[in-house]
């Protein structure tokens, strides 16, 4: 995500390290205006990977009278932090599928 912020010249961890600690601190991105999206309240975040658990949950959201939209990783794999706070902002709520830190993803 830090290339949807901005940009900086790094190498290695150590530079990059020096670089983000010279721009500190930052002004917050403000919260983009928006109204709820009436027609899909509910926003998902589908991971990777379609464990049991992740086709059990879809099926019910499915099942669900909300109706709702998708961002899969998957199919469009780069989201801006402007568009991912825009879509939580316009959102009753928000699912997100997450993995434990620890698993291999193929």
């Amino acid at each position: 995500m830090l290339d949807t912020i901005g940009y900086l010249d790094f190498q290695n961890s150590e530079t990059l390290y020096k670089a983000i600690k010279e721009r500190l601190p930052v002004q917050a991105i403000p919260i983009p205006p928006a109204e709820i999206n009436r027609n899909q309240p509910l926003y998902v975040l589908k991971n990777s990977v379609n464990t049991d658990g992740a086709v059990k949950l879809m099926s019910l959201i499915k099942k669900s009278p909300l109706r709702f939209r998708t961002y899969d990783s998957l199919e469009t794999p780069r989201l801006s932090v402007h568009e991912a706070r825009k879509q939580v902002v316009a959102s009753i709520g928000v699912i997100a599928n997450l993995l434990h830190i620890e698993r291999e993803v193929p």
